[in-house]
């Protein structure tokens, strides 16, 4: 990269190019925002972060993101560090704090450009585990939150001295992929066209394996989460594909029993597998409907 193109993408697109904030750490985030059409004078009548799961990027939410806007709701969102056009090492972070960090950044700026109008997250898998603990970090920011398979327990998921022997090799080989994880895994959807342009998008992490740092990072963060629950107080919609083969429904299940919210709803569909807003087009779209009519029925004009 020379220095007068300035930052670029881990795909070599300038910065300057391109929509993107510069987290606390100095990384550039791609972003996007989906724009509702409103006549003069009239404002979003709720703004919605849309947090995409492991090994994905936000533009693979562009179908539901246009349809979010369709209903007057502002839709934004980034690249999480590692991830698609953000800067970071592929499918890696430091710490989940970091994109627990970036998340409220990004909805802190947008949330002073439209002062008054409440916010909601809509997040996937490891993305609804990062927007539960933005919740639990700052309780007063957000007037919902929406959670699609969320990563609360993996299947396969390390305990005791297991654990314990991923920390001491993520202390030393943080980047290096952890054996036996590199075989392909159950499909996340039902949809075979939204499995095929998964595969072939290029901002995609195709790597098949998890490294050992971002895994104990996960497992920290998922131990967090539910240490928490008592004090998540946001209302809540979870969702869960019943026969999602990456995360046992049975998660949802208990941090729905468990959480200290008074607005919390939780709703499996039978059949359905990890990628529920991604499914067979009738199965993904009572999934999308559900959870536009929750934000709308939780707005101040409803």
């Amino acid at each position: 990269m020379s220095q007068s193109s300035g930052p670029q993408t881990p795909q070599g697109v300038p910065y300057a190019t391109l929509p993107h904030l510069v987290n606390a750490h100095g990384q550039h985030l791609f972003r996007k925002d989906w724009e509702p059409t409103l006549q003069p004078g009239q404002s979003p009548r709720a703004l919605v972060f849309l947090s995409h799961g492991f090994k994905q990027n936000c533009l693979q939410y562009d179908e539901f993101a246009k349809q979010m806007a369709t209903c007057g709701l502002k839709v934004f969102s980034h690249d999480h560090v590692g991830h698609g056009q953000s800067q970071g090492y592929r499918a890696d972070v430091t710490s989940f704090d970091v994109y627990v960090d970036d998340v409220i950044q990004h909805v802190c700026q947008v949330r002073r450009r439209h002062p008054g109008i409440p916010v909601f997250c809509v997040g996937h898998s490891m993305g609804a585990l990062v927007t539960i603990l933005v919740s639990l970090k700052r309780p007063d920011l957000l007037a919902g939150v929406v959670c699609t398979g969320a990563s609360l327990r993996a299947n396969g998921e390390p305990v005791g001295w297991q654990l314990l022997c991923l920390k001491v090799l993520a202390y030393f080989y943080p980047l290096r992929i952890i054996p036996g994880t590199t075989g392909r895994r159950n499909p996340a959807t039902r949809n075979p066209e939204k499995m095929d342009s998964d595969v072939k998008d290029p901002l995609n992490r195709h790597e098949f394996g998890n490294r050992f740092r971002v895994t104990v990072e996960g497992c920290s963060a998922i131990e967090r989460a539910v240490a928490g629950a008592a004090s998540f107080t946001s209302p809540v919609l979870l969702l869960h594909g019943g026969d999602d083969p990456m995360v046992p429904p049975a998660a949802s299940t208990h941090f729905y029993e468990i959480i200290g919210s008074e607005d919390k709803q939780i709703k499996m569909y039978p059949g359905l597998s990890h990628e529920i807003i991604h499914e067979l087009p009738e199965d993904a779209a009572a999934v999308r409907k559900d959870i536009i009519d929750w934000i709308i029925d939780r707005l101040p004009s409803s």
